[in-house]
């Protein structure tokens, strides 16, 4: 019985000591011990599980933040994208607008060009045959203006479109 008796002695002095999440924690190898390591692995795990989700919640929040700041930048610079191309697609109404105009003064051009062009059938020729060959051509290049104008404004229209399209994409996935 002795020697158990020393046993039990040399056990319950048997300590270690060992680091724990930054701190010294002191580790015997007696029974009694045994019972309370197992609490104290229960309360440490609480404690490194609270440090965790505390650390989670504010990456969280950072990565929230960080988005939302990105959506609000893209956002800005859309809505300066609409700002310019409305601008620029009234400066080109406004030009079509003038040359819609012009298009009626010329309409009259043509029909005194018509004239001219019977005078010349009827043998009644003209001296300002020049200026009706230039009118000719003025009268094409603005035909041709007028198209390219007709298909700039589509084009922006469309560009408008799909940037108010991206927009509204990029507020729909910024909710979720």
């Amino acid at each position: 019985m002795g020697s158990e008796e020393v046993l039990e002695n040399s056990a319950l002095t048997d300590v270690s000591m060992s680091s724990c999440n930054g701190m010294m924690v002191q580790h015997t190898d007696g029974i009694e011990e045994s019972e309370n390591l197992g609490a104290d692995l229960l309360k440490d795990f609480d404690l490194c599980w609270e440090d965790f989700e505390d650390r989670l919640t504010v990456s969280r929040m950072v990565n929230d933040s960080v988005v939302k700041g990105m959506v609000s930048a893209v956002e800005q610079e859309a809505e300066q994208k609409i700002a310019q191309k409305e601008l620029e697609l009234t400066r080109l109404k406004a030009e079509l607008h003038l040359y819609h105009v012009g298009a009626d003064e010329n309409e009259s051009v043509c029909s005194g060009m018509c004239q001219e062009q019977k005078n010349i059938k009827n043998g009644l020729y003209s001296t300002h045959s020049f200026t009706f060959a230039e009118q000719g051509r003025l009268q094409e290049s603005l035909g041709n203006l007028k198209i390219a104008v007709k298909g700039q404004l589509k084009k922006l229209k469309k560009e408008i479109h799909k940037v108010k399209e991206s927009c509204s994409m990029r507020r729909r996935n910024s909710a979720f």
